[in-house]
Protein backbone atom coordinates (compact mmCIF):
# COMPACT_ATOMS: atom_id res chain seq x y z
CA UNK A 1 0.00 0.00 0.00
CA UNK A 2 2.85 2.35 0.81
CA UNK A 3 4.48 1.70 -2.57
CA UNK A 4 1.19 2.42 -4.32
CA UNK A 5 0.79 5.73 -2.48
CA UNK A 6 4.39 6.75 -3.22
CA UNK A 7 3.91 5.94 -6.89
CA UNK A 8 0.59 7.79 -7.01
CA UNK A 9 1.96 10.90 -5.31
CA UNK A 10 5.04 10.90 -7.52
CA UNK A 11 2.89 10.74 -10.65
CA UNK A 12 0.56 13.41 -9.31
CA UNK A 13 3.40 15.77 -8.41
CA UNK A 14 5.07 15.21 -11.77
CA UNK A 15 1.87 15.97 -13.69
CA UNK A 16 1.04 19.07 -11.64
CA UNK A 17 4.56 20.48 -12.04
CA UNK A 18 4.82 19.71 -15.75
CA UNK A 19 1.34 21.14 -16.40
CA UNK A 20 2.20 24.39 -14.64
CA UNK A 21 5.51 24.53 -16.49
CA UNK A 22 3.70 24.19 -19.81
CA UNK A 23 1.14 26.86 -18.88
CA UNK A 24 3.79 29.32 -17.70
CA UNK A 25 6.58 28.73 -20.22
CA UNK A 26 4.60 27.94 -23.36
CA UNK A 27 1.65 30.29 -22.88
CA UNK A 28 2.12 32.91 -20.18
CA UNK A 29 5.80 33.72 -20.77
CA UNK A 30 5.67 33.35 -24.54
CA UNK A 31 2.47 35.26 -25.30
CA UNK A 32 1.01 37.07 -22.30
CA UNK A 33 3.89 38.45 -20.20
CA UNK A 34 7.26 38.15 -21.95
CA UNK A 35 10.39 39.75 -20.51
CA UNK A 36 9.56 39.58 -16.80
CA UNK A 37 12.01 38.48 -14.13
CA UNK A 38 12.23 34.86 -12.93
CA UNK A 39 10.52 35.60 -9.60
CA UNK A 40 7.45 36.69 -11.51
CA UNK A 41 7.36 33.42 -13.46
CA UNK A 42 7.90 31.35 -10.30
CA UNK A 43 4.90 33.09 -8.72
CA UNK A 44 2.90 32.46 -11.90
CA UNK A 45 3.91 28.79 -11.79
CA UNK A 46 2.68 28.50 -8.21
CA UNK A 47 -0.66 29.99 -9.21
CA UNK A 48 -0.82 27.67 -12.23
CA UNK A 49 -0.09 24.64 -10.02
CA UNK A 50 -2.90 25.65 -7.68
CA UNK A 51 -5.32 26.09 -10.60
CA UNK A 52 -4.28 22.80 -12.25
CA UNK A 53 -4.71 20.97 -8.95
CA UNK A 54 -8.10 22.61 -8.38
CA UNK A 55 -9.33 21.61 -11.83
CA UNK A 56 -8.04 18.06 -11.29
CA UNK A 57 -9.87 17.81 -7.95
CA UNK A 58 -13.13 19.04 -9.50
CA UNK A 59 -12.82 16.61 -12.42
CA UNK A 60 -11.97 13.69 -10.12
CA UNK A 61 -14.84 14.53 -7.75
CA UNK A 62 -17.39 14.68 -10.56
CA UNK A 63 -16.23 11.56 -12.41
CA UNK A 64 -18.38 8.48 -12.18
CA UNK A 65 -15.54 6.04 -12.78
CA UNK A 66 -11.95 5.86 -13.93
CA UNK A 67 -12.94 4.72 -17.43
CA UNK A 68 -14.78 7.99 -18.04
CA UNK A 69 -11.62 9.91 -17.13
CA UNK A 70 -9.57 7.78 -19.52
CA UNK A 71 -12.10 8.41 -22.29
CA UNK A 72 -11.98 12.17 -21.69
CA UNK A 73 -8.16 12.13 -21.64
CA UNK A 74 -7.99 10.18 -24.90
CA UNK A 75 -10.51 12.51 -26.52
CA UNK A 76 -8.55 15.60 -25.44
CA UNK A 77 -5.37 14.05 -26.81
CA UNK A 78 -7.08 13.22 -30.12
CA UNK A 79 -8.40 16.77 -30.44
CA UNK A 80 -5.09 18.31 -31.43
CA UNK A 81 -3.68 15.33 -33.30
CA UNK A 82 -3.82 16.97 -36.71
CA UNK A 83 -1.96 20.12 -35.68
CA UNK A 84 0.67 18.05 -33.85
CA UNK A 85 1.25 16.04 -37.00
CA UNK A 86 1.19 18.99 -39.39
CA UNK A 87 3.74 21.04 -37.43
CA UNK A 88 6.46 18.57 -38.43
CA UNK A 89 5.71 18.81 -42.14
CA UNK A 90 4.32 22.29 -42.68
CA UNK A 91 6.14 25.32 -41.33
CA UNK A 92 3.01 27.45 -41.65
CA UNK A 93 1.80 25.95 -38.37
CA UNK A 94 2.71 28.37 -35.58
CA UNK A 95 2.09 28.60 -31.86
CA UNK A 96 -1.25 30.30 -32.37
CA UNK A 97 -2.42 27.39 -34.52
CA UNK A 98 -1.59 24.94 -31.77
CA UNK A 99 -3.11 27.14 -29.08
CA UNK A 100 -6.39 27.79 -30.88
CA UNK A 101 -6.69 24.19 -32.02
CA UNK A 102 -6.18 22.91 -28.47
CA UNK A 103 -8.54 25.51 -27.00
CA UNK A 104 -11.31 24.58 -29.46
CA UNK A 105 -10.67 20.91 -28.73
CA UNK A 106 -10.87 21.43 -24.96
CA UNK A 107 -14.05 23.50 -25.22
CA UNK A 108 -15.68 20.91 -27.47
CA UNK A 109 -14.64 18.09 -25.11
CA UNK A 110 -16.29 20.01 -22.27
CA UNK A 111 -19.41 20.47 -24.41
CA UNK A 112 -19.70 16.93 -25.80
CA UNK A 113 -19.29 15.39 -22.34
CA UNK A 114 -21.91 17.73 -20.85
CA UNK A 115 -25.59 16.73 -20.69
CA UNK A 116 -26.50 18.93 -23.69
CA UNK A 117 -23.58 17.68 -25.77
CA UNK A 118 -24.37 14.13 -24.76
CA UNK A 119 -27.85 14.59 -26.25
CA UNK A 120 -26.25 15.78 -29.51
CA UNK A 121 -24.07 12.65 -29.59
CA UNK A 122 -27.01 10.37 -28.78
CA UNK A 123 -29.15 12.00 -31.49
CA UNK A 124 -26.35 11.67 -34.05
CA UNK A 125 -25.89 8.02 -33.10
CA UNK A 126 -29.60 7.33 -33.47
CA UNK A 127 -29.71 9.13 -36.83
CA UNK A 128 -26.84 6.93 -38.03
CA UNK A 129 -28.37 3.77 -36.58
CA UNK A 130 -25.41 3.33 -34.24
CA UNK A 131 -26.34 3.13 -30.57
CA UNK A 132 -23.41 1.43 -28.89
CA UNK A 133 -20.93 2.97 -26.48
CA UNK A 134 -18.19 2.51 -29.08
CA UNK A 135 -20.21 4.47 -31.63
CA UNK A 136 -20.85 7.27 -29.13
CA UNK A 137 -17.15 7.46 -28.32
CA UNK A 138 -16.28 7.56 -32.04
CA UNK A 139 -18.82 10.33 -32.64
CA UNK A 140 -17.43 12.39 -29.77
CA UNK A 141 -13.91 11.99 -31.14
CA UNK A 142 -15.06 13.01 -34.62
CA UNK A 143 -16.95 16.06 -33.33
CA UNK A 144 -14.02 17.15 -31.14
CA UNK A 145 -11.54 16.57 -33.97
CA UNK A 146 -13.64 18.68 -36.35
CA UNK A 147 -13.87 21.46 -33.77
CA UNK A 148 -10.11 21.46 -33.21
CA UNK A 149 -9.56 21.44 -36.97
CA UNK A 150 -11.88 24.45 -37.30
CA UNK A 151 -9.74 26.21 -34.68
CA UNK A 152 -6.64 25.34 -36.68
CA UNK A 153 -8.21 26.74 -39.84
CA UNK A 154 -9.21 29.95 -38.08
CA UNK A 155 -5.69 30.41 -36.72
CA UNK A 156 -4.21 29.82 -40.17
CA UNK A 157 -6.49 32.52 -41.61
CA UNK A 158 -6.07 35.02 -38.76
CA UNK A 159 -2.34 34.85 -38.03
CA UNK A 160 0.81 35.48 -40.02
CA UNK A 161 3.37 32.75 -40.56
CA UNK A 162 6.58 32.80 -38.56
CA UNK A 163 9.42 34.66 -40.27
CA UNK A 164 11.59 32.42 -42.43
CA UNK A 165 14.72 33.55 -40.54
CA UNK A 166 13.29 32.29 -37.24
CA UNK A 167 12.35 28.96 -38.80
CA UNK A 168 15.79 28.52 -40.33
CA UNK A 169 17.50 29.42 -37.03
CA UNK A 170 15.33 26.85 -35.26
CA UNK A 171 16.20 24.24 -37.87
CA UNK A 172 19.93 24.93 -37.52
CA UNK A 173 19.74 24.75 -33.72
CA UNK A 174 17.57 21.60 -33.40
CA UNK A 175 18.50 19.69 -36.58
CA UNK A 176 15.26 17.68 -36.86
CA UNK A 177 15.22 14.69 -39.17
Amino acid sequence: MGGFLVSFMGSLASNVHSSSSIVVNDLYRAFLRPGRDERHYVAAARIAMTLVTGVAVVVAATADNILSLVIVALTVNNASGLVKLLRFFWWRINGWCELLSQACGLLSVAFFFSPLGNQVVLSAGQALGQQSNDAYYALRVIFVFLSATAGLGAALLLTKPEPAEALHAFYRRVRPY
